[in-house]
């Protein structure tokens, strides 16, 4: 295929032929950074206010060998109009045409489309192309334009008018944002985007170029289930090996993230919400009815409900949150947190990306703690690296969103877009149930759970790389009835709602966000930056004999590798982490009861004298040592699960010291801004219209007392005054506020405590 130079900079006044025979390499520059294109001749991208046109095109001296379905594209409902403004054509129709199986030659593909243009004078023709990244890139007839100013926007109206282009409107969330139509009469996207970006007139401006981004990598779903007496009682738990690896199927044992441990701690929080960006689950599907949060947004038609247009979406909430303990299906990762249904298409279409950003920052203010994306781009976008920043900057009320992306699964080094595109993201690789690199064989020789050979070749890595997590034939929800992975399949899955074969780093991104939600509902005080610090400073350094973990420049969180970056993600060692509870616990003294339980949340000094009688409490850690002459007659129960849990027997013999240990990965800057004030209560929560909240202070102040919104805006002030030691409490009617999350937030002298609050209605 004869390669063609794209510039953002130069060599954009060409018309169209002269363009394709004179420019030899393909690249075009977008703020700087070149990226490598070459035509794709075997498709055809046309667009037109007729749809009947759409249906009856004849390329030109080509036979049409295949075509998509129509697009109905309503992309002008999706953005906001300026003041006293009409889109000319508000309801476009879009599809793309095969012509050849092995590519046209070069003069054959744009006599074509001049001859299609020539014939259908109403018609937009563009041309496709393909990356490194991608194989099918579709030049759809938008372009996007970023003001630097408001002001400047006269400016863009005039270059409107003087290249014939039409106004669609701008981004519902991001207003610099505007989006642009060519028309038959103008050039197409890619050159006027260029001409745009050329004049330096604007911030940013690039073509809308379509590729199919879902990372779904289901595979053969396998049919053998071993039964095993654990918990959760749901009836495929067994089959989850991320969660629990017994080596099923082969495995190797331990290879997990070991959620059992982690759920003594913390099993999720209904009031810690994961937007899942992608095709959309099921909100009535049985194991995730009871955690959806709301009615979702989707983005195609930019209002609610969240709709199933793929099984992609309903599998990857499953992995997140499907509902646990409920004697039903499968488990999720935070099995008590709470979803949000993002609906996008994941599709090549026009406008597909802004859509995908409007997504993402209807996420960030309805309230969403962690954002899924297992998707990926074959071209980058300023307007999702821009609505990936609003989340990471101002999502929580400036603590910051969680951010997981998938790291793709074309074996890439240095992953793929947008997983690559901000050090802040969690990008994340997947591994199989041996803890090798997901992939073929070829890709992965020391596999025992190798990808099917007509899947893609394995889970991308380098540099962005962050934590890996399971991405083999993973056990989760699927869509109900004929529908689904596993619609007409044998098995115990076969149409059973669920599957055991999704894979890819499209399973391990939300294992991964699960995680971040068990870290956030122990402590929702931390900042996102400290959220992905805790999952990469505990992630396990797995398989040593494959893969050498070392100081690397740019990581700071510990020893890192190319292929698993800082290793395989820990919910037990990350919820330790996030729990701030004291390292150690010297215990002095004599017990003479048979059991005696401490429980979390109080303290207990190191020279307090223990008898039958004492009902002490302590804040639990992740180390106990109890010193010579410390006795007890029998057992002592004692709780070090951080914060809450059951108990962990200890023998204790009459002289020697003795340890009790977790292995504690403590750093100590994670906890440096985290509040440390009294622990502030809410209950009910959550609740519809009041509940009640309970705090104790150690000693006698001035007490503030409100509640705000997630953009930190005070809606109630609860307490404003002097209040006496010991507990107090405060009611608070939140009835006439819509439904979504609200902080509560304690100053007692100068420390602040923050509790979660989730109204629904």
């Amino acid at each position: 295929m004869k390669n063609i130079i794209l510039s953002l900079v130069c060599a954009i006044c060409l018309p169209l032929a002269l363009f394709a025979q004179q420019l030899k390499q393909p690249f075009y520059y977008y703020k700087g950074d070149k990226v490598m294109l070459e035509y794709n001749t075997k498709h055809i991208f046309v667009s037109s206010t007729d749809m009947g046109k759409l249906q009856q095109l004849n390329p030109g001296n080509s036979k049409v060998i295949g075509k998509t379905s129509v697009h109905y594209d309503k992309t002008s409902n999706t953005l906001t109009q300026p003041s006293n403004f009409k889109v000319t054509h508000p309801i476009r129709f879009s599809r793309d045409l095969t012509v050849s199986e092995k590519g046209l030659d070069m003069d054959t593909y744009f006599s074509d489309i001049r001859k299609m243009k020539k014939e259908n004078n109403d018609l937009i023709v563009a041309p496709f192309f393909s990356s490194a990244m991608a194989d099918k890139i579709g030049l759809s007839n938008y372009f996007y334009v970023k003001l630097k100013d408001q002001n400047d926007f006269s400016t863009l109206r005039d270059m409107i008018d003087n290249n014939n282009l039409e106004l669609i409107g701008h981004n519902i969330f991001m207003p610099l944002w505007f989006t642009i139509s060519v028309t038959p009469n103008s050039k197409n996207a890619l050159e006027m985007a260029n001409m745009f970006y050329e004049t330096g007139l604007f911030e940013a401006a690039e073509p809308d170029l379509m590729t199919d981004d879902s990372f779904d990598n289901a595979g053969d779903a396998q049919a053998t289930e071993e039964k095993m007496d654990l918990t959760p009682n749901d009836p495929f738990y067994n089959t989850q090996w991320f969660l629990n690896n017994t080596g099923q199927n082969g495995g190797t044992a331990g290879i997990d993230i070991n959620a059992e441990d982690a759920w003594d701690i913390e099993d999720g929080d209904p009031g810690i919400i994961v937007a899942i960006v992608d095709q959309g689950f099921e909100m009535n599907h049985p194991d995730l009815n009871n955690n959806t949060f709301g009615t979702g947004y989707d983005t195609e038609s930019n209002s609610t409900p969240g709709l199933v247009l793929g099984n992609h979406g309903t599998a990857c909430a499953g992995l997140v949150a499907a509902e646990g303990q409920n004697f039903t299906g499968v488990t999720g990762v935070a099995f008590n947190s709470s979803l949000m249904n993002i609906s996008n298409s994941l599709a090549g279409t026009p406008n597909s990306r802004q859509r995908r950003a409007n997504g993402i920052n209807w996420a960030v203010n309805q309230g969403a703690d962690v954002i899924s994306n297992s998707w990926g781009s074959g071209v980058q976008y300023q307007v999702i690296d821009d609505a990936i920043t609003n989340a990471l900057t101002n999502g929580r009320g400036g603590l910051g969103c969680v951010v997981v992306f998938s790291a793709g699964n074309n074996n890439v080094n240095g992953a793929e877009y947008p997983g690559n595109s901000n050090p802040d993201i969690l990008c994340v690789g997947a591994i199989d149930r041996c803890g090798v690199r997901s992939g073929r064989l070829t890709v992965s020789p020391q596999s025992c759970d190798p990808w099917c050979a007509g899947c893609s070749p394995g889970s991308s890595f380098g540099g962005p790389l962050d934590v890996v997590a399971g991405g083999t034939n993973t056990s989760t929800t699927d869509r109900q009835g004929a529908a689904g992975y596993n619609a007409g399949g044998g098995g115990d899955f076969a149409n059973s709602s669920y599957t055991n074969g999704f894979g890819g780093t499209s399973a391990a991104c939300p294992i991964v966000a699960g995680v971040a939600a068990l870290v956030l509902s122990v402590n929702p005080g931390l900042e996102a930056e400290e959220v992905n610090k805790i999952i990469e400073l505990s992630a396990q350094k797995n398989r040593t004999d494959l893969y050498t973990y070392s100081a690397t420049a740019g990581r700071p969180h510990g020893d890192w590798n190319n292929q698993m970056g800082y290793g395989h993600v820990d919910a037990l060692q990350a919820v330790l982490l996030a729990a701030d509870c004291p390292t150690t616990l010297n215990l002095t003294g004599t017990v003479t009861g048979k059991y005696l339980s401490y429980h979390a949340s109080g303290y207990l000094n190191s020279d307090q004298v223990l008898t039958a009688s004492s009902d002490v409490e302590y804040r639990a850690g992740t180390r106990i040592t109890l010193q010579p002459g410390f006795s007890a007659s029998g057992e002592l129960s004692i709780s070090i699960a951080p914060c809450k849990a059951g108990g962990k027997r200890i023998g204790l013999p009459d002289s020697e010291e003795i340890s009790y240990v977790y292995e504690n990965r403590m750093d100590p800057s994670i906890t440096s801004t985290i509040a440390q004030g009294p622990e502030l209560k809410c209950f009910p929560n959550p609740f519809q219209s009041n509940t009640t909240l309970e705090y104790e202070l150690e000693q006698e102040g001035n007490v503030l007392l409100v509640v705000t919104d997630v953009n930190n805006r005070v809606v109630s002030v609860l307490v404003d005054e002097q209040q006496a030691t010991g507990i107090q409490s405060a009611d608070f009617a939140g009835g006439d506020l819509p439904s979504g999350i609200y902080f509560a937030k304690l100053r007692t002298g100068n420390k602040v405590s923050t509790a979660r609050l989730l109204i629904t209605k």
